[in-house]
């Protein structure tokens, strides 16, 4: 596997270096598609850059992937999408004690200046388990230790939490709040 240190200063520098991630599984699928996604996002056309990156993760999962694909969700409005895109270029990035961690939190923090909910749900989080935020199911893929759900603006939002097994879970929260679920079998 070959590797090169490179540091970046700049965020814009995550998206135009990216391409010197070390490459371990199909390398050259994988920097195919990461190519053709940058070129796609660098012409602005994230949605169509975005199945360029997904298909550079199939083949091998790189710090820069995973940020250009929260970079285009984000650009098309995608929150949730982009939340989780960062995170996992977070967590490889912290993995790796890469450079580009710093960057890549900044974004996180950015994004997670627009309203949200932030949600510590039980581990494990069981089978069956239905969130909604506002009436709108979050998708069972968001469902996480800490499941960060983006909101419209309002202040107060309803949460719903179904769990087979335990009672249903049903709290008021603010914006940019943490909470905390406790899931709580029947007596």
């Amino acid at each position: 596997m070959r590797r090169r240190c490179i540091t970046f200063a700049l965020v814009t520098s995550i998206l135009a270096g990216a391409s010197h991630d070390a490459w371990a599984g199909d390398a050259e699928g994988a920097r195919a598609h990461f190519e053709a996604g940058k070129k796609l996002r660098d012409d602005g056309d994230c949605a169509k850059a975005i199945p360029e990156f997904d298909k550079s993760l199939a083949a091998d999962k790189s710090i820069g992937a995973f940020y250009n694909l929260g970079f285009c969700h984000e650009q098309l409005g995608h929150r949730m999408e982009a939340y989780n895109a960062y995170k996992r270029a977070q967590e490889l990035a912290s993995q790796k004690k890469d450079d580009r961690l710093k960057e890549i939190g900044g974004a996180i923090a950015s994004l997670l200046e627009t309203p949200h909910v932030r949600l510590i749900l039980p581990q494990p989080i069981p089978p069956g388990t239905t969130i909604t935020v506002d009436d709108q199911l979050v998708p069972e893929a968001f469902h996480q230790n800490e499941t960060v759900v983006f909101t419209k603006n309002t202040k107060l939002h309803s949460v719903v939490i179904t769990s087979p097994g335990y009672e249903d879970v049903r709290e008021n929260v603010e914006t940019k709040q943490l909470k905390a679920i406790t899931l709580r079998r029947p007596t």
